[in-house]
């Protein structure tokens, strides 16, 4: 008998499993493409289109193609074998709130680890109400207005980094920032200063691997849910985990002292109402906290900034608005909240920036059918995927009219004319964003903050191109804008 030896080529098996997985998805999209429970709603033949959306998905540019379908297709779409997306503003209401659809099971590939549901991958709706009752004390209106000194702390060092830049130039000529870069800084800076213990120091040094670390943990987990076993090849990212480890550990055993910020807070809750969170939750469900409240928040903002840019008179009455009601606020201290959370064009900015713009790019809030219901005059059967499209619900034109394209945020100061049930920037129901008013303060701040401060132009030319993972950005991952003293 002659010896045999047999060595494991690991591209060629993953090449053979990405082939393997393709042709199976062929195969089964190419019947019920014509027979399948959902070969009666509009959609592009599905069938051919398999490797594109796993590439889209891997590009983070299927949000280009949704945007592109629901023109073509109208408000529902077929995007899959058991898969909707819905553009409808009767329809979205009744999915988010009116029958509250469960969330769909496609949540489960986003969980850092299977078996630790979050507020955002969890299914099971009694563990996200228990869950929900449990952290919401962290993030009401109390909490967030007590963390207002702990965010004009690291606004104040966002200004001072700034102002000690333009020393460095002739001020009367300016100088030219990466904005995007900056707004992702001084957001993750005000998560660390409220949340963990103290600001991360991004704005004053200029560097922390954690936004690079953030960037990867968002690709791993957006390519994690489109194929199946690239977790098995790819490297989990440790960064963020071992990061929050430390961080809790420190706290829970007195080496650094107590601070009434969110992680305390969370701590706290779990002790006083007997249910509280292990180490691991904790650090799975702030490390989520982390993720959606830095990066969607810093560019919401640079895209607020932008449009403002690109639409001078708009910022003209944005600046009267502000500079009237700033007029006593001396020089040196950044704007109250207070002052600025009755502001209505500034508000009024935000909703229309939010409304072009939502976080939700591609697919929105995704659920899950448990019967057969009626949507957009088609029956669809139980179990489907439906995705709440919240992009092309903000632009109908159907609902927003016929300048529902352009930037008007006069149209958010008369609420009787505002289309009713067709605006959701932070989703709907017992899902909804439970961070939308820590990051309705965080906009309002540094919006009022850079526009009173300083005269800033628009630098034509860019790239703008967007991405979307789990969360968007631009490709590029800038946004320069000139800087001037004012």
């Amino acid at each position: 008998m002659y010896g045999m030896s047999f060595t494991l080529n690991i591209p060629s098996v993953l090449a053979l499993l990405i082939v393997s997985f393709v042709i199976k998805k062929f195969v089964v999209s190419l019947y019920v493409n014509f027979h399948g429970r959902l070969s009666h709603i509009p959609g592009p033949f599905y069938s051919f289109t398999v490797i594109k959306i796993i590439y889209l998905q891997a590009t983070g540019t299927v949000w280009k193609w949704t945007r592109t379908l629901h023109k073509k297709y109208g408000p529902i779409v077929k995007i899959g074998d058991e898969f909707l997306s819905v553009g409808d503003k009767d329809a979205i209401k009744q999915i988010l709130v009116t029958k509250e659809l469960p969330k769909s099971p496609l949540y489960l590939r986003f969980r850092a680890r299977p078996d630790i549901p979050t507020l955002f991958t969890a299914l099971d709706r009694s563990f996200h109400r228990q869950r929900r009752r449990l952290l919401s004390h962290a993030f009401g209106m109390k909490a967030i207005s007590s963390f207002e000194p702990l965010m004009h702390s690291c606004v104040y060092d966002f200004v001072e980094t700034i102002d000690s830049q333009l020393l460095d130039f002739l001020r009367k000529n300016g100088m030219t920032l990466n904005l995007y870069k900056m707004l992702q800084y001084v957001t993750l800076d005000i998560i660390g200063e409220t949340a963990f213990g103290g600001s991360f120091g991004l704005v004053k040094t200029g560097y922390h691997p954690l936004p690079d670390e953030v960037n990867r943990s968002l690709r791993y987990v957006t390519l994690k849910s489109v194929i199946p076993f690239y977790g098995y090849f790819a490297k989990d990212p440790l960064y963020l985990k071992e990061f929050m480890d430390k961080l809790i550990s420190e706290r829970r055993n007195d080496v650094v002292p107590m601070r009434q910020d969110l992680l305390q807070l969370l701590l706290d809750a779990g002790s006083s109402e007997g249910q509280g969170l292990t180490d691991d939750q904790l650090i799975t469900q702030v490390i989520e906290f982390m993720i959606a409240g830095s990066d969607t928040t810093g560019w919401s903002i640079t895209i607020i900034i932008m449009l403002l840019l690109q639409n001078s008179e708009k910022k003209a009455a944005l600046l009267e608005e502000l500079d009237e009601a700033l007029e006593g606020v001396p020089k040196d201290e950044l704007p109250p909240h207070e002052i600025l959370k009755k502001l209505p064009y500034l508000n009024a900015v935000i909703n229309e920036a939010m409304r072009l713009w939502p976080v939700a790019l591609a697919t929105g809030p995704t659920k899950r059918t448990v019967e057969d219901i009626i949507l957009c005059g088609y029956v669809i059967p139980a179990n489907t995927q439906i995705s709440a499209n919240i992009y092309a619900l903000h632009h109908s034109a159907d609902v927003w009219g016929d300048n529902v394209e352009e930037f008007v945020p006069e149209r958010w100061l008369d609420p009787d004319n505002l289309p009713k049930d067709a605006f959701y920037p932070f989703s709907a129901g017992s899902r909804n964003c439970i961070g939308s008013n820590f990051a309705l303060q965080e906009m309002r701040l540094l919006v009022a903050t850079l526009l009173h401060r300083y005269r800033l132009e628009e630098i034509p030319g860019q790239d703008l191109d967007m991405v979307q993972y789990l969360t968007p950005a631009f490709k590029s991952r800038a946004y320069n804008v000139q800087f001037y003293e004012r």
